[in-house]
């Protein structure tokens, strides 16, 4: 699985376009060229991105989430 953010907008095999946030999954025979609007509810803020790979994680099943260092100065 991928997340993209803020990405140009993904058009699928299908011929169906997806937002410019998104999630890549991988489908027998297309890899990760298809797409899916990224849930909102499962995604509190796609602004602020330590959030967001949080949610990621857990959107993934990551049972087991470290503490996450923040910006580097």
């Amino acid at each position: 699985m991928r997340l993209d953010i803020n990405a140009t907008p993904h058009r699928n095999p299908d011929n169906i376009e997806i937002g410019n946030s998104h999630l890549h999954m991988h489908r027998e025979g297309f890899s990760d060229k298809y797409a899916i609007d990224i849930p909102m509810d499962k995604f509190s803020d796609v602004n602020n991105l330590e959030q967001t790979f949080i949610d990621f994680l857990k959107y993934c099943n990551i049972k087991e989430i470290s503490s996450i260092q923040g910006n580097l100065i």
